[in-house]
Order: C-alpha cells, then sequence, then structure tokens
C-alpha cells in the first residue's frame, strides 16, 4: 500500500509516517519538498499540513493541484484531512459551543488557527468535488508531545 503525508515533518505527520512506515510505502511532502511533482499512485494521503501552509491559498491550491486522478488508484483511494475542533469556535460556556457541521460556518468566535484549518477545508472539499473523490475528515482536539504536556495545561490554566 501507497501512502503520502502532506505536512511529514511536523508534529502528527513525523508521528505518522514513523508509525506506518514499518508496514507501507511511505512518501512525505513537507517544507523541504513542497513543489514536488506526484508521479506515483497512492491508495491514501494524509493531509497533516498546518495552519502556516492555509494563510497562503494560492500555495495550498499548488500543493493540492500537484494531484490528478492518475495519482489515486481507483477504487480504493482515501483522502483523510486531519483538521482541528478549533473550527467549531470557542465559548467560555461550554455548553454553548455548537459542534456540528452546521455551525462551521459562524466564524464570530472561531480563533485565526481554526480559521486557516477551515479554509483548508472548504479548498480540499472544492477539490475533490472537482476531481470526483471522497475525504474524510477527522477533527482533534489539543495534540502533544507527552512530554509537552504539561507545560500546555498549564498555558491553558
Amino acid at each position: 500500500m501507497n501512502i503520502l503525508i502532506l505536512g511529514g515533518s511536523g508534529k502528527i505527520g513525523s508521528y505518522l509516517s514513523n508509525k506506518l512506515s514499518t508496514k507501507y510505502q511511505i512518501d512525505t511532502i513537507n517544507q523541504k519538498n513542497i513543489n514536488l511533482k506526484i508521479n506515483k499512485k497512492y491508495d491514501y494521503v494524509i493531509n497533516c499540513l498546518s495552519a502556516e501552509v492555509y494563510k497562503d491559498i494560492n500555495k495550498l491550491r499548488k500543493i493540492f493541484n500537484n494531484f490528478s486522478n492518475k495519482n489515486f488508484r481507483e477504487n480504493n483511494f482515501k483522502w483523510m484531512e486531519i483538521s482541528t475542533v478549533s473550527i467549531y469556535g470557542f465559548s467560555k460556556d461550554i455548553n454553548k459551543i455548537d459542534v456540528s457541521e452546521k455551525n462551521k460556518h459562524n466564524t464570530a468566535s472561531i480563533s485565526k488557527y481554526g480559521k486557516e484549518k477551515l479554509k483548508g477545508e472548504f479548498e480540499i472539499i472544492n477539490i475533490a468535488k472537482k476531481k470526483n473523490f471522497l475525504i474524510n475528515i477527522y477533527r482533534f482536539g489539543i495534540v502533544t508531545q507527552k512530554f509537552k504536556l504539561n507545560d500546555k495545561i498549564k498555558s491553558i490554566f
């Protein structure tokens, strides 16, 4: 099985690359090879690009448009989009957060990070429609390295 990880040098991408490379053929796109032309067929693309990349929509489109349907195995291809719960916004009252697909469009309480990731989601959804493939979007909460977890918790409170 061939897997391409976009953002392969980041926290999630590098972790997935290390874990999956023991069983599967893994290629990664990162800051050093971001303009790489894709000439291989993949079963999976796992998009772990950071919100920084989403700030430049032209750069993002160039990365996504480096793909064509010839890069996807016809029947088995899957695109996995790694996103964040930050796209739903925030509130001091946890009971007021509406975690639903319809709430993604109310950007008043969404952080810059959440807005950039949401922009990326919209972009890949549009490309998937044009290129006729399905995507799965996974939205995680805080992702941190185990040894930095205490520092992260302290910074929040």
